[in-house]
């Protein structure tokens, strides 16, 4: 049977519908439907196969741009980096200054600075920014007392620190920031790495419009702490209207990080119980998904409820190997974003002018119960040699 698109009706969602949903048809160019020529009967309602068809090519984006979307977002990664060769830079030091060292993001990051300081030769400290401005502030000043080379601030978003950045730009030691939405502004950094909140907010609105069968009821979580998450959230709402135009969001609820451990679940079952017609529910990142996990469980909704996210990370991954509630997140290769970050200092350290295409290199994939990486891995683009790439460009082993 044919599944409509954009029409209100009741799919049965099972397992091969999702199957389906990964395994992506070629999107070919379709024609517009039109009135013309059709009978007064066909005027009055249709055909089952004329309105099936007039959805798939009408509506609002319609089945061919949601295929066209997943087959992005299942894609193998690839490189698509610059090509101009970065001579590795002699004796180079970097600071890594870190949100949070113990999030699962940032020891991510600081894994792939690693390996990247490695091959480069180079020095690098890492510094633990404690989760506040102030120690933010803290790490600059560390960082510029050690007189580094270069900073990579991650996820640490610039006018939080207005003081540090102003003095890393009077000591000339060049930025970059990853996992910022702020607009580099009076030379005091270099540019952003690591986020595409258009694309992911893109590839979670074609799942939803699809898995669902256009039956999505949505309860949208947000933080507006964080500007990446808080964009994401933003373009994800006019995408889902677009890409589904009978899905909907139900409810929309603030939350911040300070409420994940105690509050996050009693927040979360008070909108399942005031929303009974809810069955996703749309995490503004994966370390808010297991208090959503529990309360949806605890609501016994577990088989009528299910969770998207962003991250790619441990937990996440794990409740899609299991088929746990969580059934999609979109995922960020996160030490391919520190290689990245120190390529685009090696080539500020060497004079160059920086290609467009050395910015924002890293994938993004979609992650469902289908492909969800093996236990104890992580999506990292690694089928792209990243590395190996990264190493000719420098001019290394």
């Amino acid at each position: 049977m044919k599944r409509t698109w954009g029409l209100g009706r009741t799919v049965v969602l099972a397992a091969a519908i999702l199957a389906a949903a990964i395994v992506v048809a070629a999107c070919g160019g379709g024609g517009s439907s039109s009135s013309s020529g059709t009978t007064e009967s066909e005027s009055a309602g249709g055909s089952e196969a004329t309105k099936s068809e007039e959805a798939s090519e009408t509506g609002s984006g319609g089945e061919a741009k949601v295929e066209k979307i997943l087959g992005e977002a299942y894609a193998p990664a690839k490189w698509e980096g610059p090509t101009e060769k970065d001579p590795a830079a002699k004796g180079k030091h970097v600071a890594l200054i870190m949100t949070l060292a113990a999030a699962e993001g940032e020891q991510l990051l600081q894994q792939g600075a690693e390996t990247a300081t490695k091959a480069l030769g180079w020095k690098s400290t890492y510094i633990d920014g404690k989760g506040t401005p102030q120690g933010y502030e803290a790490g600059i000043n560390q960082a510029i007392t050690e007189g580094v080379d270069g900073v990579v601030l991650g996820a640490i978003t610039p006018s939080l620190v207005p003081n540090g950045m102003k003095a890393l730009k009077a000591a000339g030691i060049p930025v970059v920031v990853q996992s910022n939405v702020e607009e580099p502004k009076e030379g005091l950094w270099l540019g952003n790495i690591g986020y595409n909140p258009q694309k992911e907010a893109e590839f979670l609105a074609a799942f939803m419009a699809k898995e669902s069968g256009g039956e999505a009821k949505i309860a949208l979580l947000e933080d507006k702490e964080f500007g990446i998450v808080s964009q994401r959230a933003e373009r994800f709402k006019p995408l889902l209207e677009e890409l589904c135009s009978s899905c909907e969001i139900a409810n929309e609820t603030d939350m911040q990080v300070t409420e994940l451990e105690t509050k996050l679940g009693p927040k979360m079952g008070g909108v399942l119980q005031a929303n009974p017609e809810v069955n996703y529910v749309y995490a503004p990142y994966d370390a808010a998904v297991p208090p959503i996990v529990a309360a949806i469980k605890q609501a016994g909704l577990q088989d009528s409820v299910k969770v998207v996210s962003y991250g790619g990370f441990k937990q996440s991954t794990e409740y899609l190997r299991k088929k746990e509630i969580q059934n999609a997140d979109v995922a960020n290769a996160t030490q391919w974003q520190a290689w990245e970050a120190y390529d685009v200092l090696n080539r500020t350290f060497g004079g160059q002018k920086i290609p467009s295409n050395a910015w924002n290199t890293d994938p993004i994939k979609l992650l469902t119960w289908e492909n969800a990486p093996a236990a104890g891995t992580y999506f990292e683009g690694d089928e792209a040699e990243f590395e190996q790439h990264y190493k000719e460009l420098w001019g290394v082993k």
